[in-house]
């Protein structure tokens, strides 16, 4: 091998040598901010795994009650919204299997509620001839067996209830075992706000690790092409 080529090999592999030391230098940093990035997380996951574990003061057991109460009425509420009522109102499902006065209305299952209908509810006369299918039960809001059975009483008598238990729990404090009266956290507000924080430095985190792992892809990449290429001309050799 002539002297000038062996010097420009030398080079090169010096230069490359210089090369994957700077590389393995990078990687090791990065790695290094990595296992940080990710001590961060865990300590921040167990943190917020006691904000949600910790007992509750009676003041924080007081207001769980009131919260669940607007719960169960927001529910109900919803319900009916999406139930349709005022289309259960229009046409009752619930009629007597009697012969109704609109007989081309038949194949439509249902017939629409009417001023007889009304009259009729309210206990009025009716200077009519009498339907057949009248009314079973011409209000489809507390119904026995239906869509709007669950949480009726959260709805209309929320606001009653959390008044009467409220001052009912004014004064009460439960009886804690072992040492859970030691363990209680913070009120469900502060606790709720800081658990908030801690979701967002999580997702903050996240997005880190994931920039990190794609610069430790990008310095690595190359390498581990170089060397399956190698490999390769090592096994075409052989």
């Amino acid at each position: 091998m002539p002297k000038e080529v062996a010097k420009t090999s030398a080079a090169a592999l010096s230069s490359a040598q210089a090369a994957m030391q700077e590389v393995k230098a990078a990687v090791s940093t990065l790695r290094a901010k990595q296992d940080e990035l990710n001590q961060r997380k865990t300590k921040l996951e167990q943190r917020r795994e006691m904000l949600y574990d910790q007992p509750l003061a009676p003041a924080d057991i007081r207001q769980f009650i009131g919260e669940l109460i607007d719960f169960r009425a927001e529910h109900y509420a919803n319900k009916v919204k999406t139930t349709g009522l005022m289309q259960k109102l229009a046409y009752p499902a619930s009629r007597y299997p009697g012969k109704p006065k609109r007989p081309e209305l038949a194949g439509f299952g249902k017939a629409p509620l009417t001023l007889e209908d009304v009259e009729v509810a309210l206990g009025k006369p009716v200077s009519c001839e009498r339907r057949g299918d009248r009314l079973d039960d011409p209000l489809p809001v507390l119904l026995r067996h239906g869509e709007f059975e669950f949480g009726w009483h959260y709805f209309f008598f929320g606001d009653l209830m959390k008044e009467k238990l409220g001052q009912l729990l004014a004064d009460e404090a439960p009886e804690y075992r072992g040492s859970d009266a030691n363990e209680i956290g913070a009120p469900i507000d502060e606790r709720r706000k800081e658990i908030e924080e801690i979701n967002e430095e999580l997702r903050s985190i996240a997005s880190e690790i994931s920039s990190v792992q794609s610069e430790i892809s990008s310095l690595t990449g190359p390498i581990m092409h170089s060397a399956q290429l190698m490999q390769s001309a090592d096994e075409e050799a052989e």
